[in-house]
């Protein structure tokens, strides 16, 4: 089956659309708060069809640094072979368009198949951090350095 999918510029409204999957817990949980959250300085939505199947975004958090975010469907991992590359290509631009050394990634803990997608990218596990956010979710920090 060939995926036939779409990538368009990443815009706040698309999370009004966006159905994430059971593994995938907000701690911002009002939409319109949630948008205005993910401020990217680089995101892509990614279709299937006419469903949205997951957002990726970097956040760049101060010179050089940046941290990646992911929020998935259910069908995001169901296709990663597509959603690798995709998200290798965001990560490629985020690291020479905004001259980045850093760039960082959180997962929850409670879900394993996340931190091994982080690792098929070349991320590092550097460490956990507990009672994290609003939420008190124990989530591992993943990052990728250049030096």
């Amino acid at each position: 089956m060939k995926d036939n999918l779409d990538f368009i510029r990443f815009q706040t409204w698309h999370l009004k659309l966006f159905k994430p999957g059971k593994s995938y817990k907000p701690a911002i949980t009002d939409p319109n708060v949630r948008a205005a959250h993910y401020d990217f300085v680089e995101g892509v939505t990614v279709l299937l069809g006419n469903e949205i199947i997951g957002i990726l975004g970097i956040v760049e958090l101060w010179d050089g640094v940046a941290e990646v975010t992911m929020v998935p469907s259910d069908k995001f991992y169901a296709l990663k072979k597509s959603m690798l590359k995709v998200s290798r290509d965001l990560i490629a631009l985020a690291f020479d368009t905004f001259s980045l050394h850093r760039l960082q990634a959180m997962t929850l803990a409670s879900e394993p198949s996340h931190g091994r997608f982080m690792e098929a990218l070349g991320f590092s596990l550097e460490g956990t951090l507990n009672a994290y956010g609003a939420e008190r979710q124990t989530v591992h920090m993943y990052a990728k350095v250049r030096v």
